[in-house]
C-alpha cells in the first residue's frame, strides 16, 4: 500500500494490473491529460469511461 504522499497518476497506472475485458472503469477529468495512462487502460480490454475537459 503506498502512501498518500504518491500521486494520483502513479496510483492509476498501479490500477491496470488489475483492469480486464468485462469490466468498466470511470475515469475522472483529472487524469483526462494523461494519454500514457489512457492508452495503457485501453489496452487491457477494459472499457473506459471517461470525463474529460470540454476543449480536449
Amino acid at each position: 500500500m503506498r502512501g498518500h504522499e504518491t500521486g494520483g497518476n502513479t496510483l492509476a497506472l498501479d490500477l491496470v494490473r488489475s483492469l480486464g475485458p468485462g469490466m468498466l472503469l470511470l475515469g475522472d477529468r483529472g487524469f483526462g491529460g494523461s494519454y500514457v495512462l489512457f492508452g495503457a487502460m485501453a489496452a487491457t480490454g477494459a472499457d473506459l469511461l471517461w470525463r474529460v475537459k470540454s476543449s480536449a
